[in-house]
């Protein structure tokens, strides 16, 4: 933006910080750069579990069952062979993969388009 037009903005849009210091303006931006990988990292999900959550789903579609089946039956019992069989520790591991009613039921959905798309 062409500083005359930029100046213009700030005073007509932005009156109550018009009178404030550069420093105050390059605070907030580092903080809402701050902010921003924040939520980045917050919301990024392991590789593996990621395709941990799309096999169960394609699994859930395969079988033609509802996708609150993964979340009440598939989970709970999945933690229990494990725990069983491995460590509580290990269990504890599975409780990272996404496997929600929604999250499944994107997943199928998400699936589903792509086999439509390779079939045109």
């Amino acid at each position: 933006m062409k500083p005359s037009k930029l100046m213009r903005h700030f005073t007509t849009k932005h009156q109550k910080e018009a009178d404030k210091p550069l420093d105050f303006f390059k605070r907030k931006l580092k903080a809402f750069s701050q902010q921003q990988n924040t939520i980045i990292q917050a919301s990024t999900v392991n590789e593996s579990t990621l395709l941990a959550s799309y096999k169960v789903a394609y699994r859930v579609a395969k079988a033609g069952k509802p996708h609150t089946f993964v979340e009440y039956l598939i989970l709970p019992a999945a933690l229990d062979m494990v725990e069983i069989m491995v460590s509580k520790q290990e269990a504890n591991k599975l409780k990272n993969i996404p496997l929600s009613d929604n999250t499944i039921s994107r997943r199928v959905n998400d699936m589903a388009k792509d086999i439509q798309e390779q079939e045109v």
